[in-house]
């Protein structure tokens, strides 16, 4: 199985195709030094469309986040994130419902 990984850092987004083993398929880093929502949001749609086949999705986040609901209260360094309900963007994304085996929020 490969999954699609994000790592949402305070000014890097770190994104990869690793297999249910955890070895690293691929690997890609984006500037989000800015701290916008609707840019990092849109590098990982843009991602996944240029690396499809990913049957599950991880996502790493800043802040306090809800594991089981997807939901960040607080987003950290990325401030525009509080209040964001992640796993449901998520599952509104036609994308995104291809691939909705599995989704792991975690805080860091």
């Amino acid at each position: 199985m490969k999954i699609a990984a994000f790592d949402i850092g305070g000014t890097s987004l770190k994104m990869g195709v690793i297999t249910d083993k955890g070895d690293i398929r691929h690997q890609d880093k984006a500037d989000i030094s800015h701290n916008s929502r609707d840019k990092i949001l849109n590098e990982i749609l843009d991602w996944l469309k240029n690396n499809p086949g990913c049957e599950g999705i991880a996502v790493s986040v800043p802040g306090y986040v809800d594991s089981k609901s997807g939901f960040i209260s607080m987003g950290g360094t990325v401030r525009e994130f509080d209040g964001f309900h992640l796993s449901q963007w998520l599952t509104e994304k036609p994308l995104f419902r291809s691939v909705w085996k599995m989704m792991r929020i975690v805080r860091y």
